[in-house]
């Protein structure tokens, strides 16, 4: 997958690093190169976007312009406790409590963001950020901070026409 991607003029950023509480959202961002068909008007398909996407965001950045939108989607427990154990791997060092595994909540975090310079239709990109996200239900939702991240991450490029 990641070598068709790159084909295809793709770039993958991964966020592994254990250090970072972070880690634990695996949070993964893809860019690619946006081909508009002949006769769209990006800045037309952005509107539409904003208007039939409730979450759609539009921010300026700098000389480009970019539009959000996020979907949360639940993963089921089980899911993850299937996958651990055929992995080999269960509450690795206890860092679960037992009564507290049967609480835990895990989403799956996407960001979209369609991102170009109004006056360059061969200058728009889309970056997919996504983040599996484990939490127990007395804990705050982490959507604000991982929309921060992605945000602060993508407005550090250099957009330029």
């Amino acid at each position: 997958m990641c070598a068709s991607l790159a084909e295809s003029g793709s770039l993958i950023v991964l966020m592994p690093d254990p250090t970072n509480p972070l880690a634990l959202w695996q949070p993964v961002i893809s860019l690619g190169p946006i081909t508009w068909g002949e006769g769209v008007e990006p800045m037309a398909v952005l509107a539409g976007l904003t208007a039939n996407d409730p979450s759609a965001h539009v921010y300026p950045l700098d000389v480009a312009v970019a539009v959000r939108t996020h979907a949360s989607t639940t993963v089921p427990t089980t899911d993850v406790v299937s996958a651990a154990s055929r992995l080999g791997v269960s509450n690795p060092g206890g860092l679960i409590g037992r009564d507290a595994e049967a609480e835990l909540l895990i989403t799956r975090e996407q960001f979209r963001y369609v991102i170009g310079i109004p006056s360059d239709a061969q200058a728009w990109v889309e970056a997919t950020c996504v983040a599996t996200v484990p939490r127990l239900p007395d804990q705050p939702d982490p959507m604000p901070m991982l929309q921060e991240l992605f945000d602060d991450l993508l407005a550090s490029f250099e957009w330029t026409p």
